[in-house]
């Protein structure tokens, strides 16, 4: 039961975030959420699809950063980390 409720809840971020794509939050939400659930890599592509639709969205590069480290991608995370100073300085 819990399971479908969670694959319910991805359905339904997914769908929030085609209905509205000009929305940094809610891709941000899909791709934390597609991590927390579980699904690292596919995370990891939408993270990279919203900071290439949204290279300035901090939320975004900061999750994105993190769900590279976690993932042993130390080179993407540091030049992704790099980015993140600078929008932030």
């Amino acid at each position: 039961m819990r399971l479908g409720r969670r694959a319910e809840a991805l359905a339904e971020l997914r769908r929030a975030a085609e209905y509205d794509p000009e929305d940094a939050r809610y891709v941000y939400v899909l791709g934390v959420a597609e991590d927390s659930m579980g699904e690292p890599e596919r995370a990891l592509a939408t993270l990279r699809a919203a900071h290439v639709r949204f290279p300035r969205d901090t939320e975004i590069l900061s999750a994105l950063v993190d769900l590279c480290r976690r993932s042993g991608l130390t080179e993407e995370a540091s030049g992704l980390e790099a980015d993140l100073v600078r929008l932030r300085g």
